[in-house]
């Protein structure tokens, strides 16, 4: 435990004032007058120099008493940093934040409970044992009788054979899945010893204990968000959204707008959102899951209309295309280097036969192939090219076998037009593919006289997506 009385004054182990105080609370006129918050029994101090142990409070004697019971250091050292994160991140929405806190009309001790100035109320349990479900359920129970919001953290280890495919869950892992804002089963975990998040997406149940995972994004404890409902997403979780809305077209300027301060707000009896204090934005609702609680220090991207083509746009010109919290900056930076630097590769098979591939499992793939491929990933193995060959030849994509070996030829633009337009089912015949590529919109004129990059190569593919989907339907089990 974290917290302890001394002579009727708290003690709390994580504030300055006494990380700082060793020598005081160590000497002989004090260190046997520790007692427990709850129980009152006394404890000692486990203070060692140097430090072998997170320093903290412990009963002297075994008592019936639940206050830091049975705590491991890896407990310990995630509450503590757990807590220091939100104490730092929602620091302009707290009213109240406290570890250890406990709550008279239900008799809980919470790891970190918050209240914030709108008076709604928070509980973050970080859950390291693997405790009978039961156990789980009444605590929640108990929480929301309370209107508390609960949110539950998991420890690293209660996840066990992460592989390709699959995931393994002990059964307190299994509990604490949630409902996301993409409507699919979530699972978030957190590992003290490096500060690492794992949020699971997509989690499918197989048997007992093993789940299909869709999507696993980790980052660092301190690049993480959460939503004003204490739903929780990474960078990834934000761009996926993005890039699903990358066709939509918007006129004016593009700019990236900083944001000191963002508050909810009314105008013309709709809900906007006041920028600094100055201006007021209407943001897409598709982007309202990922608008970080804290609304402060973000980045707005937007789109500035200076030629207003209707009174609303003249009331409000700007367009926000994104908004994401500024910690994330050097993270995005980084991407969208490597990205640029990527995307001006030349094209060559090994990607090529990769984006065939992508567009063949979202169109075309069978629910039996779909079946044989997911077997072949539970058992730890790759789906063998063959396989992956045999499905672009049935359709008609290709002639020949692509073979691993042949990866690193370069693709023409005109091969690459033939590529896509035998998928969108369209023959060429006399003319180049180049041409008819060009008649049906999965190229520009302008771009035939440009090398051909992996940049173009995305664009192309894109475009077919689009063309397939307009005249195909989707398999049924993605």
């Amino acid at each position: 435990m974290q917290k302890a009385l001394l002579r009727n004054r708290q003690v709390n182990l994580i504030e300055k004032v006494w990380k700082e105080s060793r020598e005081y609370l160590k000497h002989d006129l004090q260190k046997n007058d520790f007692v427990c918050p709850q129980c009152k029994e006394a404890v000692g101090l486990h203070w060692a120099i140097p430090t072998k142990k997170i320093p903290h409070f412990k009963h002297k004697s075994k008592k019936d008493c639940t206050y830091g019971l049975g705590e491991s250091e890896e407990h310990n050292a995630g509450k503590i940093k757990l807590f220091n994160y939100f104490k730092e991140v929602f620091a302009c929405k707290l009213e109240i934040i406290d570890i250890e806190h406990f709550i008279p009309e239900t008799k809980q001790i919470a790891d970190i409970f918050i209240q914030f100035k709108t008076g709604e109320r928070w509980v973050i349990e970080y859950q390291r044992s693997n405790i009978p479900i039961q156990d789980i359920q009444r605590r929640r129970a108990l929480y929301r009788s309370l209107n508390i919001n609960d949110i539950w953290i998991a420890g690293e280890n209660l996840v066990r054979s992460d592989n390709l495919v699959t995931v393994n869950l002990l059964n307190a892992a299994q509990e604490l899945r949630f409902a996301d804002f993409f409507k699919m089963e979530s699972l978030i975990t957190f590992n003290p010893d490096n500060e690492e998040v794992t949020i699971y997406r997509g989690l499918e149940q197989l048997n007992q204990n093993s789940f299909i995972k869709n999507d696993v994004y980790q980052c660092l404890l301190n690049e993480v968000c959460f939503n004003r409902w204490g739903e929780p997403y990474a960078l990834e979780d934000y761009l996926k959204v993005r890039e699903s809305k990358d066709n939509e077209y918007y006129e004016g300027m593009a700019l990236t707008y900083p944001v000191k301060e963002m508050v909810y707000a009314n105008k013309l009896n709709k809900t906007y959102y006041q920028v600094n204090g100055e201006m007021y934005l209407s943001i897409p609702m598709y982007l309202h899951n990922l608008i970080p609680l804290e609304m402060e220090h973000l980045n707005l991207d937007v789109r500035w209309n200076h030629r207003p083509s209707n009174p609303t746009e003249e009331v409000l010109p700007m367009i926000v295309t994104g908004v994401y919290t500024a910690r994330w900056e050097e993270l995005l930076t980084k991407r969208q280097s490597k990205e640029i630097e990527f995307a001006a590769n030349p094209v060559y098979l090994g990607m090529m036969f990769h984006s065939l591939i992508l567009i063949y499992d979202d169109y075309f793939m069978t629910e039996k192939e779909r079946e044989k491929e997911v077997k072949l990933l539970l058992d730890g193995k790759q789906v063998p090219y063959y396989m992956q060959n045999r499905y672009l030849k049935k359709i008609g994509v290709i002639e020949q076998d692509i073979w691993r070996d042949q990866f690193k030829n370069q693709v023409s633009l005109e091969e690459a037009s033939q590529y896509f337009l035998r998928f969108m089912g369209i023959r060429s015949g006399m003319k180049k593919s180049i041409e008819v590529a060009i008649s049906n919109g999965i190229l520009y004129p302008e771009e035939v006289d440009k090398p051909f990059i992996v940049d173009l190569l995305f664009k192309m593919e894109k475009r077919a997506k689009k063309y397939i989907g307009a005249h195909f339907e989707k398999n049924k089990w993605i």
